[in-house]
């Protein structure tokens, strides 16, 4: 039996057949593993269901006692998300520590992957930012829409201050408007690769997907420090526009 890796596809060709192989668990340096996949996709989904049901409860009427009630319970349950994508989103950066990085794919120009790993490296960051200054708002601010959760609404170290609260809240919405621009951007990003120049970008983040034809990575460190950039910037906006009360 004649048997082979066929690496550009993630296959295995036995007799001139090509049988695709299962995702690995990890990654390596051509492809992501199903713990990543599964981490991203879970992950955005509680970002989408963040973000939604924090509009639809700024925007719910307060008229009358059971439209309170509403609002309260879309609060709770907001906040409850967050907190829950703050937990997922620290155990995918732990992930990403331990495991291997897949390399851009070989055709990938470097302004290309400059710009993609500084999105990456803003969801990464915002992913565990955004939800962690709502939660230090509900912790500073207690009593109104508790969490859904079995360890409390307080959080270490934090007071109940009410200026707090209030940097907590513009910090908050600042990373939530950083959030969304990158997310925008990964978004078309990955439907520009497989739309437009149908190569692997978004089908190494999918099920059953092999691996790819790859470059050398170039150095994270300039995309690393223009996201952290980014956040610094937007946070001492928020600060200082934030009213003292």
């Amino acid at each position: 039996m004649r048997l082979w890796a066929q690496a550009a596809t993630g296959g295995l060709v036995i007799e001139g057949h090509l049988i695709k192989a299962p995702d690995m668990v990890w990654n390596t340096k051509t492809t992501f593993g199903s713990v990543s996949k599964l981490l991203h996709w879970f992950g955005a989904l509680l970002i989408f269901a963040m973000i939604a049901l924090g509009i639809w409860a700024v925007q719910y009427p307060l008229e009358t006692p059971e439209q309170m009630a509403a609002k309260w319970e879309l609060f709770a349950l907001h906040k409850t998300v967050g907190v829950c994508a703050f937990g997922l989103s620290v155990l995918r950066l732990i992930s990403m520590v331990f495991q291997t990085k897949p390399l851009p794919l070989k055709y990938h120009g470097a302004r290309e992957v400059f710009g993609a790993r500084t999105v990456h490296w803003l969801l990464t960051f915002l992913m565990i930012l955004v939800p962690l200054a709502g939660w230090v708002r509900h912790a500073s601010l207690p009593g109104f829409a508790p969490l859904y959760l079995p360890f409390g609404d307080s959080l270490p170290f934090i007071p109940a201050d009410q200026n707090l609260s209030e940097i907590a809240s513009m910090t908050h919405f600042g990373f939530i408007i950083l959030l969304l621009s990158a997310v925008a951007l990964h978004v078309a990003g990955a439907l520009k690769h497989h739309l437009i120049d149908r190569d692997n970008t978004l089908k190494r983040m999918l099920p059953g997907q092999g691996t790819a034809q790859v470059q050398a990575a170039p150095t994270a460190l300039p995309a690393l420090l223009v996201a952290i950039a980014l956040i610094i910037g937007v946070a001492a906006i928020a600060i200082l526009a934030t009213p003292q009360v």
